[in-house]
């Protein structure tokens, strides 16, 4: 995705901070930074930046006048984007800073099936559109898939 890519971007060249929504402020902001420097001048992207775009709940009409659309009102429930560095702990670094565990707590073995299953769960739409089938009983499964999922 186009935001995706400009956010990488943005972080691996040290522009600042990038503003995703609406969309069409990110690509203008992208090209007045990009325009007038040659193509050498710019820092690829290094290919472990991993994009998230978390969206929540709509809400009601108070918080779709708000924020501007219910779009906007989806993205900032959401929490807001975020980049993170590195496939090692990708999943459980992601589900951290989405809010479904807490970063505190280590003893990974007991609550971490549970909060991926609450994670897919909550998440129902973006999973089946993703995946044909999900074994909710097997963690390293749905780990796996998330993987999958975040670094495509």
């Amino acid at each position: 995705e186009l935001i995706s890519a400009l956010a990488r971007f943005y972080h691996a060249n040290d522009l600042g901070t990038l503003v995703v929504f609406p969309r069409y402020t990110a690509i203008q902001q992208a090209h007045d930074a990009i325009k007038g420097k040659p193509a050498e001048a710019w820092t690829r992207d290094p290919g472990h930046l991993f994009y998230f775009e978390p969206v929540g709940g709509i809400g009601g009409q108070r918080a779709q006048k708000k924020f501007g659309g219910s779009i906007a009102a989806a993205l900032v429930s959401g929490g807001g984007p975020f980049l993170l560095k590195g496939s090692e702990g990708l999943v459980q670094r992601a589900l951290c800073s989405m809010g479904y565990i807490d970063a505190e707590d280590q003893s990974q073995a007991d609550w971490w099936p549970a909060a991926l299953r609450f994670f897919f769960k909550r998440n129902q739409a973006y999973v089946s559109r993703r995946f044909a089938h999900v074994d909710v009983s097997n963690a390293s499964s749905m780990e796996q898939l998330l993987q999958e999922a975040f670094v495509r």
